[in-house]
């Protein structure tokens, strides 16, 4: 008989495609980049710790916003999980599960480590139709929490998009 259970890092790669199907739009401008990064920013003081934000379209930073106690590192991390989207063209939490997965690293997949990161934080923009255009990047917190803030985020800000 065979075990037809998914296991957990079936289940999680899942929930990973079904985000980035649901969090599409139908068009996105640099002012749309501008009020989310604003939101991310906002919701981020919730969590009691600063957050850096930014949001590439089309491999150019169109939003970026470091608070004074977002350091250097923060600034790579979002360099890194934005590289690794791009590259991907999946969230950097996805390919984290699929790297496990897989048994796989970085190297595996031609990603320098120092240029890329698997941590949480890294969400794809996609537009219906046409594809990923760019990346949204957070980086200051656990890095599953960066990964739950820009999810929580996009709900608010495609719901008031849909108004």
């Amino acid at each position: 008989m065979m075990n037809t259970e998914k296991s957990e890092l079936e289940v999680l790669l899942e929930k990973h495609m079904e985000e980035e199907n649901r969090y599409q739009f139908e068009r996105f401008s640099p002012e749309d980049a501008k009020a989310l990064g604003e939101m991310l920013y906002e919701e981020s003081k919730s969590c009691k710790r600063t957050v850096g934000v930014e949001i590439r379209m089309n491999g150019e930073s169109v939003y970026r916003f470091m608070p004074g106690s977002c350091n250097h590192e923060n600034g790579k991390w979002l360099a890194a999980k934005a590289n690794t989207v791009e590259m991907m063209g999946m969230s950097s939490l996805h390919v984290r599960a699929l790297l496990a997965k897989e048994g796989a690293t970085l190297e595996d997949k031609k990603m320098n480590v120092v240029e890329h990161g698997t941590l949480g934080g890294g969400f794809p923009l996609f537009l219906k139709g046409t594809g990923m255009i760019g990346t949204i990047c957070v980086s200051g917190l656990w890095h599953e929490d960066d990964h739950a803030l820009i999810l929580r985020v996009l709900d608010r800000f495609i719901a008031d998009k849909a108004c």
